[in-house]
């Protein structure tokens, strides 16, 4: 449990008080991963017999159920459970595939010992259950209101949300290609590089060599737009 320590400092407190009573055979099992960026940890389809703790780097969902088409559509970070849903559904199979978007630490938990621990460890259960219907409850109301926004918008809240993402970050490159981003974002490869381009022009990014960069003002910059407009 050393290894808790590369979460964030709120999450830490969060693990503490959620293993408190976690049985000593389930605490053994756990093991460390290091999974290399790029990689898949998780295999939508494949039997659900780990659940994964992301204690530093952020991971990627897809969807690849349309041959030769990525759909990418949540980004995972630090504390963050990976096959739980599957495990307390009593889901056999993991219903999405997660790749690691940056080199990951994880700690990997047998689900059979995992749904056990739930069963019978009150406590852990109800944080647990408490911090999903949250999650769930903030992402559906997100989801409302980002679905209202005109592209040009939701591409600025995307842009933010990226940059807010790295630490200590004086220029942010996004290196998503056009089509990772009209996934991401949900409109057109057309209109993402027209929004771009628009962008450009208000001083809200730069663009080199076809990428998008960000730097500390532009940001700032966009913030103050999304404040008087979009919060």
């Amino acid at each position: 449990m050393e290894k808790m320590k590369l979460l964030p400092p709120d999450e830490q407190a969060y693990m503490e008080r959620l293993f408190v009573r976690c049985p000593e055979m389930t605490e053994k099992s756990m093991t460390l991963r290091k999974v290399e960026k790029g990689r898949n940890f998780v295999t939508a389809g494949e039997l659900c017999q780990s659940i994964f703790l992301i204690l530093k780097g952020r991971a990627l969902g897809i969807d690849m159920q349309i041959p030769e088409k990525v759909y990418a559509f949540k980004e995972f970070g630090p504390g963050r459970f990976l096959g739980e849903f599957e495990c307390l559904s009593a889901i056999p199979e993991y219903s999405i595939t997660i790749r690691a978007l940056t080199p990951c630490t994880l700690y990997v938990i047998p689900a059979n010992l995992y749904r056990e621990w739930m069963k019978n460890d009150g406590n852990a259960l109800f944080l647990r259950t408490q911090k999903i219907l949250y999650d769930l409850t903030k992402q559906t109301r997100n989801d409302r209101k980002y679905l209202m926004l005109e592209s040009m918008d939701r591409m600025i809240l995307y842009l933010m949300e990226s940059y807010e993402k790295e630490e200590a970050c004086s220029e942010l490159c996004i290196r998503k290609t056009r089509e990772e981003l009209s996934g991401a974002i949900g409109f057109s490869e057309k209109t993402i590089n027209r929004n771009a381009k628009k962008l450009e022009e208000l001083g809200f990014l730069s663009l080199r060599t076809g990428k998008i960069y960000i730097s500390v003002q532009q940001y700032e910059s966009m913030k103050q737009y999304a404040q008087g407009k979009l919060y």
